[in-house]
């Protein structure tokens, strides 16, 4: 079975979701930093799905097979859990 870039992108945005409860309040006032590209889950989804058409394109195929986007999904877990080990205090 394969994924549509469609259905591989609702993955992404699922998994993205999951991200987004950990999302700081805005302070009063206002605060720049917040609105960094690493809060905005679109500009996440986008830095993914280049790597994901990259991949296509290597491997000549329009789709992922079930195993691909579970491989992938586990990838964006751990890479997730990984960046919170390390840089979250």
């Amino acid at each position: 079975m394969k994924l549509t870039k469609e259905q591989v992108t609702k993955i992404i945005n699922e998994e993205l979701d999951l991200i987004e409860g950990y999302k700081m309040a805005r302070a009063p006032g206002g605060n720049p930093a917040i609105d960094h590209t690493i809060f905005n889950a679109e500009a996440i989804v986008q830095v993914i799905e280049a790597e994901i058409r990259d991949y296509f394109a290597m491997a000549n195929i329009e789709g992922l097979a079930q195993d691909e986007a579970d491989r992938m999904q586990q990838a964006l877990q751990g890479a997730m859990a990984k960046i919170v080990r390390k840089y979250a205090s």
